[in-house]
């Protein structure tokens, strides 16, 4: 889409809260901005779909696609890592061959009731909750909104 005489920040705002209010299970969606000399991707996945972790995996995966295509090379990404699955297999492999059994001692010598240390002593009681607020004037906002760097 074309974007010549319209606000960007509001046009991504009101998407968002498209996005947002009416949820139509769409759990991925893409929009390109072609705004004046610069193209902006808007990338949004539900949480439903990918966790945070998986989230900055893509993330760092298609800065690195983006860059080599920029930089006029074919796109590789990295070798394929293993999956929680496969890992926790492997872990059970391990500890059921006894390769843990050197460090069982060591363990054991823990006490069970070994105190964590604390900063403060504290009941945790609703009396030691505090709201801490912050706002931001006109410049910084701006400079939050059109500014701050984006892939």
């Amino acid at each position: 889409m074309k974007l010549a005489s319209y606000d960007l920040k509001g046009l991504l705002l009101n998407i968002l809260i498209y996005h947002i209010q009416f949820l139509h299970l769409e759990f991925f969606l893409t929009v390109l901005f072609d705004y004046k000399e610069s193209k902006r991707l808007f990338w949004s996945i539900h949480h439903l779909a990918v966790d945070g972790v998986s989230w900055r995996i893509l993330l760092e995966d298609f800065q690195n696609a983006y860059l080599q295509i920029k930089q006029g090379h074919s796109v590789k990404f990295a070798q394929k890592t293993s999956s929680f699955k496969r890992w926790s297999e492997k872990l059970s492999d391990y500890a059921k061959n006894g390769m843990f059994e050197n460090e069982l001692n060591f363990w054991k010598k823990i006490p069970e009731t070994t105190e964590i240390p604390l900063d403060y002593k504290s009941e945790n009681s609703l009396a030691d909750v505090m709201d801490i607020t912050v706002m931001l004037d006109q410049h910084h906002t701006d400079l939050l909104l059109k500014e701050a760097s984006f892939l």
